[in-house]
């Protein structure tokens, strides 16, 4: 599961959209956000980007798992992927598949 991630140039854009769209749910939004940022709304430190804390943060990613169970798709990372259908056209196929 990933979670909205705002660099800095895209953090001022996003609020002001949120806040002419969505006015009295911007608050809030961004406050939920912070909340899952540990008081921040971008941590750009490198495996924590895309991801979120605390209690808000689990129960999000436990509903995340429990519909995809119900939907009867996979979340395992573990899978073999296959290339096959990424090849450019024209590329040999070295038989890594």
């Amino acid at each position: 599961m990933t979670l909205l991630r705002l660099p800095r140039p895209v953090d001022h854009i996003f609020e002001q959209r949120l806040r002419r769209v969505y006015p009295e749910r911007a608050d809030r939004v961004l406050s939920a956000l912070e909340e899952l940022r540990g008081g921040a709304r971008n941590d750009s430190r490198f495996g924590r980007r895309m991801v979120g804390q605390g209690p808000r943060w689990e129960m999000m990613a436990q509903l995340f798992r429990q519909s995809c169970d119900r939907l009867g798709i996979s979340t395992s990372r573990d899978k073999d992927l296959c290339r096959q259908h990424f090849r450019r056209r024209g590329q040999l196929d070295l038989g890594f598949c």
